[in-house]
Order: C-alpha cells, then sequence, then structure tokens
C-alpha cells in the first residue's frame, strides 16, 4: 500500500482530522491537497513538505492566519481559503508566481499586502464577504485578471465611483 502512495496525484481529506493518518511519507508526487472542512486552526507543517502540490483547498476551517512558508508552495495554481477566519495575508502570497486562482471569500480580511502584485499569473481573484476598505494599487499590476469579485465589502468610497472604476477595468480588458 505504502507503494502506491508515492504515485498519489491528489489527496482528498474532507472533513477528516488530518493528524491520523500516516500518508505524509513520499509527498513528491502529490499534487492536490483538500484539507477542507477538517476543523484546523493551523495549517499542519507537513503541507510544506509537498513541493508539487498545484491545488490546495483550505476552505471552511478556523485559520486566522497563514504561516510564511505558504511562499514555499511556487507550484500552486490554485489556492482555496474560503470561509476561514483570515485577518490578513503574510507577504510571501507574493512568492506563489504560478498562481491563476485565489479564493478568500468570507473571511476577515482588512487590507491586502502590497505583494499581491507580484502574482502576475492570476486570472480570478475573489475577495468577497471580506472587511476591505481599500485595495492596494498594485492590484492594477494584475494583468491577467479577467475575474475580480469585490462583493460584500465595505468600501469607504461611494458605490457609484467603485461601479465606474469595475467598468473602468473591465473596458480596459480589451485592449
Amino acid at each position: 500500500m505504502k507503494k502506491h502512495l508515492s504515485a498519489l496525484l491528489g489527496v482528498i481529506f474532507a472533513t477528516l482530522f488530518v493528524g491520523r493518518y500516516a500518508i505524509f511519507a513520499q509527498p513528491t508526487d502529490v499534487t492536490e491537497l483538500d484539507l477542507s472542512y477538517s476543523g484546523l486552526t493551523e495549517v499542519p507543517a507537513e503541507v510544506w513538505q509537498y513541493p508539487n502540490l498545484t491545488t490546495l483547498n483550505l476552505s471552511g476551517n478556523l485559520l486566522t492566519a497563514l504561516p510564511p512558508e505558504i511562499g514555499q508552495l511556487t507550484n500552486l495554481t490554485r489556492l482555496y481559503l474560503t470561509d476561514n477566519q483570515l485577518a490578513a495575508l503574510p507577504l510571501e502570497i507574493g512568492q506563489l508566481s504560478n498562481l491563476a486562482r485565489l479564493n478568500l471569500t468570507r473571511n476577515q480580511l482588512t487590507a491586502l499586502p502590497p505583494e499581491i502584485g507580484q502574482l502576475t499569473n492570476l486570472t480570478t481573484l475573489d475577495l468577497s464577504g471580506n472587511l476591505l476598505t481599500t485595495l492596494p494599487p498594485e492590484i492594477g499590476q494584475l494583468s491577467n485578471l479577467t475575474r475580480l469579485s469585490l462583493s460584500n465589502n465595505p468600501f469607504d468610497m461611494p458605490a457609484e465611483v467603485i461601479d465606474w472604476a469595475i467598468f473602468e477595468y473591465y473596458a480596459g480588458l480589451g485592449d
């Protein structure tokens, strides 16, 4: 059985308690890891041992912070952090240069780090349902962004300004 674990392309643990399972032995071929709705209060240290992860789902947990080690997962293309209690993102988020999808829906984010602008391969960014009052100017560096969701945030500007900014953003995508 352990022999076959090294060929495992995806690990799905949804709703399971991670600490009970000893399958973290040969992580080099694991590309997908789903730890959603597992009651996690912190990201298990074993996650950083998966250098080839392309998808990491930590949605529906009790995470209040991401450790700086998130920056080690440079092969990530999809990161799902929906329904946690994240108040901020580490600066190391900018090291995820291959990231195409980032879902941060329904957290407690009050700001984004300027390093968010380093995610130049990002096509989808969902920030709905947070506590954002503004966006960093670096968000404009996301030249591949085709979907930006900002609903249910208490922005400090009139809705007309936000609507106009969104219109200008989408109008500029055709250029």
